[in-house]
């Protein structure tokens, strides 16, 4: 493999793994989303974009806010901006071609899937699978970029 072919090779890879982490930026942006329709109250509710443990976090959260539990009401909304940057984080480590990032994100997406299955919200579930799907190809894609530097660089 001479030098242009892993230069291409390795344009190429990258530029399918940033694309593929914007779906993770997505998933923060929809749980921000669900935030801001908690907080402003929105009768309009968008099925899909239903993150479930950061959303209950924030909707109990919220309501212990407005009825003055204010230690319960501390605890969730902590344990929600805790869980928020930790997804942040997943999604810049991703964006930056860390494999575990892409891993630790599918590993959230799938731990949610048992509580969307009780509350039967299908759309989402569906958004959760493709999710899962979007993260083991992007650590596929990383795992793939780290062996051509691997190949290359090795003498």
């Amino acid at each position: 493999m001479n030098n242009s072919d892993y230069q291409s090779l390795k344009q190429r890879y990258n530029k399918r793994i940033r694309l593929l982490s914007y779906f993770l930026f997505i998933t923060v942006a929809m749980v921000l989303a669900n935030a801001a329709i908690t907080i402003l109250r929105i009768p309009y509710d968008i099925a899909a974009i239903r993150i479930i443990i950061p959303d209950i976090m924030f909707n109990y959260g919220f309501n212990a806010l407005k009825n003055s539990e204010m230690t319960l009401a501390i605890v969730l909304l902590v344990g929600f901006a805790i869980i928020l940057a930790v997804l942040i984080i997943f999604s810049v480590y991703a964006h930056k071609n860390r494999r575990w990032a892409f891993g630790w994100m599918a590993l959230f997406a799938f731990a949610e899937l048992p509580l969307l299955i009780i509350v039967q919200n299908w759309q989402s579930i569906l958004v959760h699978i493709a999710l899962i799907v979007i993260c083991i190809i992007g650590g596929h894609m990383c795992g793939a970029s780290t062996q051509l530097d691997r190949k290359m660089w090795t003498f």
